[in-house]
């Protein structure tokens, strides 16, 4: 099988590809492709280059190139499957530059090979696998659902850079969850209290709806003291700030790695008034959004 997404209307080939299975076996990945597989329900056990794990869903499961994994033992398995090949966060990424980036390579490099830590870091306490909540089991299954309507049916124009859009939501969905089995760089959920890090799944999940201080308060019953005093404990920062920072941190990364629209690119992170979003982008990058996409766009 050809795992890339082949255009229909002009001569192009997108290096990311999408399925749907009752079953998984990653050999037709083997050597040209990373995974990440999503599963929402079942329970079975994962074989790994003949090294077995017992886990349960809802999961994600990282894989690289070098990896092969079998489910095994399964029940009641849903797969939803995403192959790519690491040129699609960046041109100048593959399976040799991820793993030795040149000492003089650009740090928009740098920064785009960031995403691939989930599918090459391993330990004692990784393997590969992310349990997640169901929060995050809902955005992941929804960005999924975006990725798959965009690569099946391409019918805009802007299809491919809208497909990558949704799969580097896809990665930063997974940088931010809560999770024990992973120990990677800035494991944020792991250094809060565990009567915050609700609160801080519910924002990375729905950062693209209206999240008012209420909502919170009101979601977690919980006062605005109470509030303010968890977010200044666990991030020494104001729920606002966080929220804001967190909004552009996904607007810089969508600029820098795709072309859509910086007006759909607003409305993707939750906000809806342009003043505010040049305002509040300047603010904490020194750079207008056109500016910034100039800057450091590599497409």
């Amino acid at each position: 099988m050809n795992l890339t997404t082949i255009a229909r209307d002009f001569d192009y080939e997108l290096p990311l590809f999408y399925e749907e299975k009752h079953s998984f076996n990653n050999i037709e990945a083997l050597d040209s492709r990373f995974c990440v597989v999503l599963i929402t329900n079942g329970t079975g056990v994962l074989t790994v280059n003949q090294n077995k794990f017992i886990f349960r869903a809802p999961c994600v499961l990282c894989i690289n190139e070098k990896e092969h994994m079998v489910i095994e033992e399964q029940s009641d398995f849903d797969f939803q499957i995403i192959y790519f090949h690491p040129s699609v966060i960046n041109s100048a990424l593959n399976f040799e530059t991820i793993r030795n980036l040149p000492e003089n390579a650009p740090i928009t490099l740098y920064q785009d090979s960031y995403w691939n830590k989930f599918f090459l870091t391993r330990s004692e306490n990784y393997h590969g696998i992310i349990s997640i909540g169901p929060m995050t089991m809902k955005r992941l299954t929804l960005l999924y659902a975006n990725l798959n309507n965009e690569i099946s049916n391409q019918n805009r124009e802007n299809w491919p850079c809208r497909s990558r859009s949704y799969f580097l939501e896809i990665l930063f969905t997974l940088d931010n969850v809560s999770i024990e089995e992973i120990s990677l760089e800035e494991p944020l959920l792991l250094q809060v209290n565990e009567d915050f890090a609700p609160i801080l799944l519910y924002l990375y999940n729905n950062y693209d709806q209206k999240i008012t201080v209420e909502d919170i308060t009101t979601k977690f019953n919980i006062n605005r003291t109470t509030l303010s005093k968890m977010f200044r404990d666990n991030v020494n920062d104001t729920f606002i700030s966080f929220l804001n920072k967190l909004r552009i941190s996904i607007a810089a990364q969508l600029l820098r790695d795709t072309k859509l629209p910086i007006s759909e690119i607003m409305y993707r992170v939750g906000m809806n008034d342009s003043v505010h979003f040049l305002r509040t982008f300047k603010k904490y990058t020194e750079l207008s959004p056109s500016e910034y996409r100039k800057k450091y766009c590599w497409m």
